[in-house]
């Protein structure tokens, strides 16, 4: 059976925030095993792997009947470690970045990505949600998004985007777009951007996919509903938990 569009979970065992954070357990089972359960219910994914570098996430998934890659390199981010796996996938077309941190991932949302980054055209497509208002668009760790009027990305950033010049204006109509960490790429386009040479804008805002940008490959941003809990303290840990019980995920 060809396997077409195959979804990766890169999964690292080292977190700066929060170590060994993908085996901890929410309600019986680990970070990792509900996000590769989630990413299997998804229509259009034929196969699902999970590529790591770390023995011990290697055995744990194995363990729980997963198909897992160990590296041999040293990568630095994920999209380098599933390219390394992507290029042995000889009849994949579409690679799924799935971020193994995200325990309540909609399989809904990532369908929407899939079929965006089949129709659109695009290299890469994304997702992002629109917030109203301006809680949290001055947060660093939420990455914002401006896009054109074809849904393309115009650019990323950590800081206030699209800036409101005019504070004193009715801001409670105000939109932007947080942007979720999940990708679909075609492989070939996987392959070309895991080659290039970090850029400026990457090193100063600590984000891959300027990379892209400034190297011309165009970014599809699919705009969905709502986010999912994603983990990276021991407090989003703690309220995860407190999602599945009151859930009952």
């Amino acid at each position: 059976m060809a396997r077409e569009m195959v979804a990766i979970i890169p999964a690292r065992y080292k977190s700066s925030r929060l170590p060994g954070k993908l085996l901890l357990n929410i309600e019986g089972k680990s970070i990792l095993q509900r996000v590769y359960e989630r990413a299997l219910q998804c229509p259009s994914i034929d196969h699902v792997f999970i590529a790591t570098d770390s023995e011990l996430i290697f055995k744990h998934a194995t363990d729980f009947g997963a198909e897992c890659f160990l590296s041999n390199r040293i990568h630095e981010s994920g999209t380098d470690r599933i390219a390394e796996l992507a290029e042995t996938i000889t009849d994949a077309k579409y690679i799924i970045n799935i971020q193994g941190d995200e325990p309540f991932i909609d399989p809904e949302h990532i369908e929407i990505l899939c079929k965006s980054i089949q129709s659109s055209g695009s290299d890469i497509a994304t997702l992002a949600v629109c917030n109203k208002g301006l809680d949290g668009i001055n947060n660093p760790n939420s990455v914002k998004v401006v896009i054109n009027l074809n849904n393309h990305a115009l650019y990323f950033s950590r800081a206030e985007i699209p800036f409101l010049r005019d504070k004193n204006s009715d801001f409670t109509s105000f939109e932007w777009l947080k942007h979720i960490g999940i990708y679909a790429f075609k492989k070939k386009a996987l392959l070309q951007v895991s080659k290039l040479e970090p850029t400026d804008l990457e090193y100063i805002e600590k984000l891959e996919q300027l990379r892209w940008l400034q190297n011309n490959y165009s970014v599809q941003v699919a705009i969905v509903d709502k986010h999912s809990i994603g983990i990276d303290t021991e407090q989003d840990y703690l309220n995860a938990i407190e999602f599945a019980k009151q859930n009952r995920l």
